[in-house]
């Protein structure tokens, strides 16, 4: 079974790789088959499709392990992005794997790292948790543990609920950085850069539409050094590079978001192993 990572918005941002999976497979498993079936019209693909989503019921999803099991191939993909990645699939997945079926992965577009990309996150480092909870005791309670959280946190919100959502993470965290994508990769695409407070009144002003990306940036009066067998790691690799110590330790900084004294602090460590 093939995972198929799809589309976000633009159409053309798909692998060869995927449109050969998705023309050869013997069937398509999608989340919806009317947008499925817009990408497939488009590339003049002409695979069966069926639908897999939450609310499948078990014998549909007994019905995808016989094909497999009879040898044919499965194609899943999900109405935009990567599977499972806040999306449906992971039921299907988990029951493939559990039967003994090999499940491969078809990388492609995926809305988190789409903003990522352009969100210029300190040391790259960051951590995805998809949709905001709806309840409001779990709602206080999930913005509550963004406090501690020291990376930049990725999360999806629908065009509905952005404002209510971006409200109640500056009553948390304050005026905390943000980038809002909306509408990534389509034609009618939006970024909005600026603080919590700044977000608020734009969107107050200009009520969104569409799908939303927010990239939450992590506290700068809160670093925490990476552990230190990462700087190491870090300096070590740049080393056995070939790049010179004064080199090495700006790398390790920009890699690791570590202080300088900690990335020096490594590379006398490295470099006692290394003549030891």
């Amino acid at each position: 079974m093939y995972i198929v990572a799809g589309p976000i918005g633009n159409l053309t941002d798909i692998t060869i790789r995927a449109l050969d999976v998705l023309r050869t497979a013997d069937l398509i498993v999608a989340e919806d088959t009317r947008v499925t079936r817009k990408l497939l019209s488009r590339y003049e693909i002409r695979t069966r499709v069926e639908s897999c989503h939450q609310h499948s019921r078990a014998e549909d999803i007994e019905r995808f392990l016989d094909v497999l099991s009879a040898g044919r191939s499965i194609a899943h993909i999900t109405d935009a992005g990567t599977p499972c990645v806040s999306d449906p699939g992971d039921r299907l997945i988990r029951a493939a794997l559990e039967a003994g079926h090999t499940v491969t992965p078809i990388p492609g577009a995926s809305a988190v790292t789409t903003a990522v990309s352009i969100a210029a996150v300190p040391g790259g480092r960051f951590a995805f948790d998809g949709f905001p909870p709806r309840g409001r005791s779990d709602r206080t309670e999930f913005f509550r543990g963004l406090r501690s959280e020291h990376r930049a946190v990725v999360l999806f919100e629908t065009a509905r609920r952005l404002i209510r959502t971006l409200t109640e993470l500056h009553d948390s965290l304050g005026s905390r950085q943000v980038l809002i994508g909306r509408e990534l990769t389509k034609v009618h695409e939006d970024i909005f850069r600026g603080n919590l407070a700044e977000a608020c009144s734009h969107y107050t002003e200009s009520p969104p539409i569409g799908e939303v990306t927010i990239v939450l940036y992590p506290n700068p009066e809160k670093t925490v050094d990476s552990s230190a067998w990462e700087i190491e790691y870090a300096i070590r690799t740049a080393l056995e590079a070939g790049q010179r110590p004064s080199d090495a330790l700006k790398r390790t900084m920009d890699l690791t978001g570590c202080s300088r004294n900690a990335a020096y602090r490594a590379l006398l460590v490295v470099q006692g192993k290394r003549e030891g």
